[in-house]
């Protein structure tokens, strides 16, 4: 599973790229990916999670990506 904390740009989203290419080059057959720390995410971080998915859904593999979890509270909504 590759968690995504924090904020995903240009420079980091590279790193997110490299990761998940680097898990579907190297055998993995069932990708999960958690964005559910995410603040902020550029196009970049997409772009890396759609070549992953291609690439793995091309061979018949799965990718998953999996939201909040259900203790955890929803942006914009309060705590209390």
């Amino acid at each position: 599973m590759i968690t995504l904390t924090s904020e995903v740009d240009l420079v980091s989203g590279r790193r997110v790229e490299r990761a998940a290419l680097g898990q579907t080059a190297g055998g993995t057959r069932d990708l999960t990916i958690g964005p559910s720390g995410l603040r902020f995410a550029d196009t970049t971080s997409i772009r890396a999670l759609m070549l992953a998915a291609r690439t793995l859904l091309g061979a018949d593999q799965m990718f998953t990506v999996v939201g909040q979890s259900p203790d955890e509270p929803k942006a914009g909504a309060s705590a209390g």
